[in-house]
């Protein structure tokens, strides 16, 4: 849970803009502790928590890393006082990391030229190239002159092809010591490989969070 809030906690720049969405759900989270779990299995009552949970990190996750609207100052500090799950972004974020895009959008350059060897930048070289003459069809030559649109605009859909924990649900999912058999939760299963079409995480509800569902 979020630390509570005192005078003597000094607050970055733009945490007053993200405050009031922060703050709603830990009201939900509150009133979810709170409510009544007559009927339901024990596992079935921590569900909303780890909803709530989830999308309060994947919430400064995406303000950060996607959109690119708060300040890494701004992101730590919620990091550090518990409004995100550090351990979960850290998976999250884990596919990103070769492609060393961030918020800077700067270019990944190896010995002084480009990577083309490796795939991911032959992807993203592709990308330009087609967006590029989208734009110059279209006669925008101030979106084409803006390198952070274009790098920006390619890192978002980098985002949707890399596969791995971009859309892991809780770290409780891909610990093999809390399934049967040492493997990984049902969640986990790509749809299109599941036995049964509709499944629920014993530990927190979550119906699929494979890479491409």
């Amino acid at each position: 849970m979020p630390k509570i809030k005192t005078n003597r906690v000094k607050y970055p720049e733009g945490w007053e803009l993200i405050e009031p969405t922060l703050r709603e759900l830990d009201a939900k989270m509150r009133q979810a502790e709170m409510d009544e779990h007559d009927g339901k299995r024990k596992c079935e009552a921590l569900w909303p928590i780890f909803k709530l949970s989830h999308q309060r990190s994947r919430y400064v996750y995406d303000l950060y890393y996607r959109r690119d609207e708060i300040s890494k100052e701004l992101y730590e500090f919620c990091l550090d006082q518990g409004y995100a799950d550090r351990s979960l972004i850290a998976k999250w974020k884990k596919f990103r990391e070769g492609l060393n895009y961030g918020p800077s959008a700067q270019w990944v350059q190896r010995s002084g030229h480009y990577a083309l060897n490796d795939s991911r930048y032959v992807i993203s070289v592709l990308l330009t190239l087609m967006l590029f003459s989208q734009l110059l069809m279209m006669g925008s030559l101030e979106s084409l002159l803006s390198a952070r649109y274009l790098t920006l605009y390619i890192n978002s859909v980098l985002c949707e092809m890399q596969s791995g924990y971009e859309r892991l649900c809780c770290l409780r999912c891909i610990q093999p010591r809390d399934h049967n058999y040492g493997t990984t939760c049902v969640c986990r299963v790509p749809k299109h490989l599941r036995e049964e079409k509709v499944v629920e995480c014993v530990h927190c509800g979550c119906q699929g969070c494979a890479s491409g569902d």
